[in-house]
């Protein structure tokens, strides 16, 4: 590309890097720069992102990981025990991807250089090897892994191995220097690998240097349907997250109706107040636009004649400034969600439901009519999977009881997100979710009278919801979602800190825009927006969240979150904030 002389100014110049021998080149005419240091031209561009170590990432805080050269090179502390580094890009349960690593070791200790851990294990207690997990160590061997022919040969420094992984069959073939090492390996128990697929990390004292694309392979051809691992061949997402939810913002007046417009027709509104001080609280279908459940631990359900319609393609807030959602002048939040439209009978469970469900996004509405029963029964809860947190309102209830057992793996784990208590236990008397039901002891839960039950699971791409444990410290925890968030929940369910530290906290995008994220609601609280200007926050990026902060609320040493998480946009496509 030619450039006038002058077209940028006296001072200006233009840099377009096309000549990778001369990278200061001015295309503008007016001064060439002298490089200073060296540089490498690379295969990414705007749209197709290759992958690379994830610089924010840490499983320590005594992690002495630097990351140089784009972040393709990790290099590590020759003493230290736990220098891990994690790839950007998820791997998904379709295609076939290929990628290289050289590594240099400082001090041996066989680490798994290449670890392969599938999405589901994040409900897994840490001492578990989840079924699908497969490793490469820096001596040859390999975990998760049955061979169909001869070993992988031992790695020596300098060497690039290569992984070519084929996610459509279940298997990985090694490279050494471009050449085929060792025979075909099947991945043991890749049947239960969720659609998810591998989360690629490694772990040594020494250097690795990751190329998924950026520069040529050492192996001169590919495999036949094999594509280096970067954004663009990664599939394109089905499920498009405005299609399904919305997080947004409105300011009350009491008199003008609010009308929020949203790309589908909403079946779920929870409201909360950043202004004004007032109750958090859930409107849905099922039991109409008039029926509010507060999520404060008060009251159970009740009326409130002006509060809203669903419409078509969105809702419409009344002209309603007694009860809290169109005060004047009020600034309000809302999350907004598509189930399934007009509920349908359910009769899969030990009681019979109505059910309004999106199998889509994972989320359901169930409603019964309780009779207060202490024998343990089942609902239909509509959904082709497990949800992963069910929450319950019932009529004459203020508690806000949700069964967590599917995050955390504890049979008959649950929590009040109403309160700012932690979890508790009773094994079989509420979860324990199958692929059609769910288990509830009424006279503990519910008592007699109206339920709905709100069921989520994580759909790879859309949302994700698991758990995460805190760490204390401003290099915080990073969760890898999969995607760029438009919003996440958060609660502490062991609140060993207190009683102040378990509320039920709302962040999304409409209010932070920018990172820090540092504009957040409890959703449990009479409450005001709350601003942590001063720390206390999150960064929201394109594959996740990362907390930049040791606070107690988000991230206390040692404690577990509950966590919801929403896309903004799926990862294939999303932007830096």
């Amino acid at each position: 590309i030619a450039f006038p002389v002058g077209a940028v100014g006296s001072g200006g110049c233009i840099l377009n890097f096309e000549d990778s021998t001369n990278f200061g080149l001015d295309n503008a005419g007016v001064g060439n720069f002298t490089l200073n240091g060296t540089a490498t031209a690379t295969n990414d561009t705007v749209t197709d992102n290759h992958a690379t170590f994830f610089s924010r990432m840490v499983h320590d805080v005594n992690d002495f990981t630097a990351f140089s050269n784009g972040n393709r090179t990790a290099t590590t502390s020759a003493t230290f025990a736990q220098n891990e580094f994690e790839y950007t890009h998820r791997v998904p349960k379709e295609g076939k991807y290929y990628f290289e690593l050289n590594t240099v070791i400082s001090s041996g200790s066989n680490f798994n250089i290449i670890r392969a851990l599938p999405y589901t294990s994040r409900t897994q207690a840490s001492s578990i090897t989840p079924n699908g997990y497969w490793r490469l160590t820096e001596t040859g061997s390999v975990g998760g892994l049955t061979a169909t022919g001869s070993a992988v040969a031992n790695p020596a420094d300098g060497q690039d191995i290569g992984v070519a992984l084929d996610m459509d069959n279940g298997t990985v073939q090694f490279y050494i220097d471009g050449t085929a090492s060792g025979g075909l390996y099947n991945i043991d128990n890749f049947d239960d690998v969720s659609d998810g697929g591998y989360t690629l990390s490694g772990m040594l004292r020494g250097t690795a240097i990751l190329n998924s694309g950026q520069t040529d392979f050492d192996l001169t051809s590919l495999p036949s349907g094999f594509s280096p691992l970067s954004s663009a061949t990664l599939p394109d997402p089905t499920l498009f997250p405005s299609e399904h939810f919305q997080a947004g913002i409105y300011t009350g007046n009491r008199t003008t109706l609010p009308s929020i417009t949203t790309d589908f027709t909403p079946d779920f509104v929870w409201y909360s107040q950043r202004s004004g001080g007032d109750h958090p609280q859930i409107y849905d279908t099922i039991r109409g636009g008039t029926s509010r459940q507060y999520t404060t631990g008060i009251a159970g359900w009740g009326t409130n004649t002006n509060a809203m319609t669903f419409n078509d393609n969105g809702f419409t807030v009344g002209a309603d400034g007694a009860h809290q959602i169109n005060a004047a002048g009020r600034l309000m939040e809302y999350y907004a969600f598509r189930a399934g439209g007009a509920a349908t009978s359910n009769t899969d469970g030990t009681v019979a439901t109505m059910v309004s469900a999106n199998t889509d996004a994972g989320f359901s509405m169930v409603n019964w009519t309780a009779t207060g029963s202490s024998a343990t029964s089942t609902r239909g809860h509509g959904l082709n999977q497990a949800p992963e947190i069910i929450i319950l309102a019932a009529s004459g209830s203020s508690n806000m009881w949700t069964s967590i057992d599917g995050i955390t793996g504890n049979s008959g784990e649950y929590v009040n997100i109403a309160n700012t208590g932690s979890s508790a236990t009773i094994a079989g008397a509420f979860g324990d979710a199958t692929n059609s039901v769910f288990s509830i002891r009424e006279s503990t839960f519910t008592g007699s009278g109206g339920v709905v039950a709100y069921c989520w699971h994580s759909v790879p791409g859309y949302s994700d919801i698991g758990q995460y444990t805190g760490n204390g410290n401003p290099n915080g925890p990073f969760i890898n979602c999969g995607f760029k968030p438009a919003f996440v929940w958060i609660k502490n369910i062991d609140d060993v800190g207190g009683s102040t530290n378990g509320n039920f906290y709302s962040y999304n995008s409409a209010i932070n825009p920018h990172n820090p994220v540092i504009l957040k609601n409890r959703m449990n609280r009479f409450d005001n927006e709350i601003n942590e200007a001063g720390g206390y926050n999150l960064d929201f990026l394109s594959n996740g969240f990362k907390h930049i902060s040791g606070n107690a609320d988000t991230n206390s040493n040692g404690d577990r979150f509950m966590y919801m998480a929403f896309a903004e946009s799926p990862f294939k496509y999303s932007l830096g904030r």
